[in-house]
């Protein structure tokens, strides 16, 4: 249907009947009463007697064919009526000339086929009517100019009310944003019945906030733009959120409640430059000013009418961001260039601070000029300084004063009717600059401190500490704020060293370091700058003015440790070494030793600090030949020098280490601990070499037993991995591939025991050199549970390997040594057979008898235990 659908002038006639269709029972019924229908009907009606109207059921009529032609009407005609429509718009459409809904309304050729009421002559096409209606109501029947031209289904359709409350120019619109708005002629909306929904100011508002096509609609049609206002806010004024019929000054059209947008007159507008984008159009607000006060009401919609307080304390500073950054002192301004605003602004500004006596709500704004607004052009630069810096003061000090307060950074204002129109309000934001007010003036200057250290000598910084400080009698009057200025001003020189002179400030005093003037400072340290020099006349500054007082050589000592091991190790290491030679070990009770006593001070190879007592001494031979290449347990070489005095702090040595049985523990406990290192990070012989010099120092020690137990279960020491000579080939050997240190608890001690237990147990090394008759229970020794799973392992190995000599040895020896054991041993441990000499074989217990059974021929049991010889 679409692809053959054939395009109609909705201005030209309508090709069929309008109201004068007839209806027929193969012949008309009559050829003057019509049905007052679009179409001719034809059926087979039951007639009346005169064949001109159909027989309907009422009060005098009950009969069944009358009861049939409703029947007809009901089930056949109203569809046939309903599809007759429907197809016949699908193969239609109409071409209009433009949006006009004025013009649309006035054709009524798309709604030629629709059913009127009114029109009906009988009762049976007033019944039809009601029938046909419900079935259109989900029908695309109505035709609708948006999108191009539509069909649309009544139920989805809008049309405007009948009382013209909205403008034709909204229509309009609306048909161009694609709102499928029924153009009806009046007669025809009056009398259709059909269920489509009305155009009403929620209608509006919820198309317009969801069409993106508004915005620029009404941006070009200011006309448009008033009446789709006054609609939409016509009920109400508070569901006007993300409908975009606000139009900004800066020409822009935004929605309501997607941002803060301002109510301001024409005059006010001027003193706010850049700020288009936030201001509601002049010419909107004075045509409509009354409706937009009313919205502002409502807090939705983000309207805010601006007043003194909001444009001082918002618009204002926000107007200025636009061109430069508020928080800069001074701005830079170049009236009508660069995007800043004209000479005629800031003389506006001024005006609207002074007729409103706003200077309070300014006083963070650069709106002072030193030349006057009155005499600003559009040529030139100029700095435009805030009132509460501090800096601004007016002219007319002393000269001398005057020229410190520009060296500090100071303005020095000229006379201004503008500025002095205020009155003695302005007094308290431009003070006079008098010798004695400078000091109290110093927290309000910016960047004071910077001024101090870019503009001053070091001979200036000198002399202006030597100024204040000869104030320091009146410290205790001033206030904290003045204080911290004080502490603010890089004025206090530190001790650096190398010949270099720092200045730096006392903002941060636990940051710095104090020290008595009687301390002397050795020139060839790179002392960090945290360090102050303080002479006899700084005394009572730092004191008042900063609160902290010179610090004592311990104390001194306590705060340079802090700060020396937060920087370069090697200025550290010079710091702390430094600190050593300054102590005297001697006096153990005073502050400073006892702080080097209980201090990590001591730099290692690998970077930490470490306590004197917990190092060992690098003169001692003895010591070095437990440690690792690369182990870190000395002082650096360059403490050398002060090895005496370690060694008094407790610096460890060999008599140290063995002066009592716990000390030596402790170490050779950590030595066993390194040999595991040893092995991986260096090599296997320098674990070897670590491990047997331990071994050796245990057997030396006469508390060998207890120094085994306690390093019973740290693996330190090597098994022997090769087998004695006379050991069976193809007997398993425990050690073979064992390449892991193992602890004494896991190692047999005597390697004689290998034909006893060598498949199942590990030795130790004969790499070892051990004392004679050394023994020891903290080695892993012989049972009979271990002897017996050796044995097992021999019973496993091949009958041709039973007959080796070594093998027949060794079995013997085992069996010897059960022998040796108490009587219920052999049968106690876990060997599951006996050996036959005679057969060279193994034989299960559960073949063999307990004792010899004689000549009994019924027993089951061919062997007895006593076929073992060797028991």
């Amino acid at each position: 249907f679409h692809k053959n659908r054939k395009k109609f002038s909705i201005e030209a006639s309508p090709a069929m009947l309008v109201n004068k269709g007839f209806a027929f029972c193969f012949l008309p019924m009559s050829s003057n009463n019509d049905t007052g229908l679009p179409v001719h009907i034809h059926g087979y009606f039951s007639l009346s007697d005169n064949r001109r109207r159909v027989r309907w059921p009422d009060l005098d009529d009950q009969s069944d064919e009358a009861k049939w032609n409703k029947c007809l009407v009901r089930h056949l005609i109203s569809p046939s009526y309903a599809v007759l429509i429907t197809t016949s718009c699908s193969l239609m459409t109409f071409q209009f000339p433009s949006f006009s809904y004025q013009q649309l309304c006035k054709s009524s050729r798309p709604f030629a086929l629709l059913p009127l009421m009114s029109a009906t002559r009988e009762k049976a096409w007033e019944y039809l009517v009601k029938k046909v209606l419900p079935l259109l109501s989900n029908l695309p029947v109505l035709w609708t100019p948006a999108g191009g031209g539509n069909w649309v289904k009544p139920c989805e359709a809008f049309c405007p009310p009948l009382n013209g409350t909205i403008p034709n120019s909204i229509l309009d619109l609306l048909i161009q944003l694609g709102l499928p708005v029924v153009c009806f002629p009046r007669h025809i909306q009056q009398d259709c019945q059909l269920p489509f929904a009305e155009v009403t100011p929620q209608v509006v508002r919820k198309w317009f906030r969801s069409n993106e096509m508004l915005k620029s609609k009404v941006k070009s049609d200011l006309s448009l733009l008033k009446d789709c206002l006054c609609f939409v806010t016509s009920d109400r004024t508070d569901e006007l959120t993300n409908i975009p019929l606000l139009l900004l000054k800066s020409g822009q059209v935004v929605p309501f409640g997607q941002q803060k947008v301002y109510l301001v007159n024409e005059s006010l507008s001027k003193v706010l430059h850049n700020l288009d984008n936030l201001i509601l159009s002049n010419v909107l607000y004075t045509d409509l000013g009354k409706l937009f006060n009313q919205l502002a009401r409502s807090k939705i919609n983000k309207l805010i009418v601006a007043n003194a307080q909001i444009v001082c304390n918002s618009l204002l500073p926000e107007s200025i961001e636009t061109w430069t950054h508020t928080h800069v002192n001074p701005v830079q301004w170049t009236p009508n260039r660069n995007n800043h605003p004209s000479a005629e602004w800031l003389l506006n500004v001024w005006t609207y601070i002074t007729n409103n006596e706003v200077i309070g709500s300014v006083t963070t704004l650069p709106l002072v000029v030193s030349e006057g607004p009155e005499n600003v052009t559009n040529e030139g630069t100029y700095s435009l300084y805030r009132l509460d810096t501090g800096k601004v003061f007016c002219s007319g000090s002393n000269r001398d004063v005057n020229y410190m307060a520009q060296l500090l950074g100071c303005v020095l204002v000229k006379h201004s009717c503008c500025y002095f129109r205020l009155g003695p309000k302005l007094s308290q934001y431009l003070p006079k600059l008098n010798p004695e007010g400078l000091l109290h003036v110093l927290p309000n200057l910016p960047q004071v401190a910077q001024r101090v250290s870019q503009l001053l000598n070091d001979e200036q910084k000198r002399q202006l500490r030597l100024y204040l400080s000869s104030a320091s009698q009146s410290l205790n009057s001033l206030t904290r704020s003045e204080l911290n200025c004080i502490r603010s001003l890089p004025i206090f020189e530190c001790v650096v060293g190398k010949g270099r002179n720092c200045f730096t400030n006392l903002m941060s005093p636990h940051v710095y370091i104090l020290p008595l003037p009687t301390i002397q400072f050795p020139t060839n340290i790179p002392f960090p700058d945290n360090i102050l020099k303080v002479c006899n006349e700084d005394i009572n500054l730092c004191q008042c003015a900063v609160g902290v007082v010179p610090s004592s050589l311990g104390q001194f000592a306590q705060k340079l440790y802090t700060f020396a091991t937060k920087h370069h190790f090697t200025m550290r290491n010079a710091l702390l070494l430094w600190l050593i030679e300054c102590s005297n070990p001697e006096y153990q009770n005073s502050e400073l030793e006892q702080f080097i006593r209980l201090t990590a001070i001591i730099p290692t190879a690998n970077g930490p600090l470490q306590y004197i007592c917990k190092l060992y001494d690098p003169k001692d031979s003895k010591l070095k030949d437990f440690f690792l290449p690369f182990d870190s347990p000395f002082p650096p070489k360059e403490y050398d020098k002060v090895l005496s005095k370690l060694r008094l702090y407790n610096l460890k040595t060999w008599e140290s280490v063995i002066a009592s049985d716990t000390t030596f523990l402790d170490f050779i406990e950590e030595r066993a601990k390194s040999v595991q290192v040893a092995l991986y990070k260096v090599s296997k012989e320098e674990a070897v070499k670590r491990s047997q010099l331990i071994l050796t120092e245990i057997f030396k020690n006469r508390n060998c037993a207890h120094l085994l137990q306690s390093l019973k279960s740290i693996p330190f020491l090597f098994c022997n991995q090769s087998p004695p000579p006379r050991y069976p080939k193809q007997l398993l050997w425990a050690g073979s591939k064992v390449n892991r240190l193992c602890s004494p608890a896991e190692l047999c001690l005597d390697l004689s025991h290998s034909h006893l237990v060598g498949s199942v147990l590990l030795f130790l090394s004969h790499d070892y050199p051990l004392p004679l008759g050394v023994t020891s229970q903290e080695f892993a020794v012989v049972t009979p549970n271990t002897v017996g799973r050796h044995f097992a392992n021999i019973t496993s190995l091949p009958s041709n390997v039973l007959k080796d000599k070594a093998v027949l040895m060794m079995i013997k020896s085992i069996y010897e040594y059960f022998a040796g054991q108490s009587s219920c041993s052999f049968l106690n441990a876990e060997l599951a057979c006996i050996w036959i000499d005679s057969e060279y074989k193994f034989v299960t217990k559960a073949k063999c008898a307990l004792k010899p059974l004689g000549n009994c021929s019924l027993a089951p049991y061919r062997y007895s235990l006593q076929d073992a010889s060797c028991l």
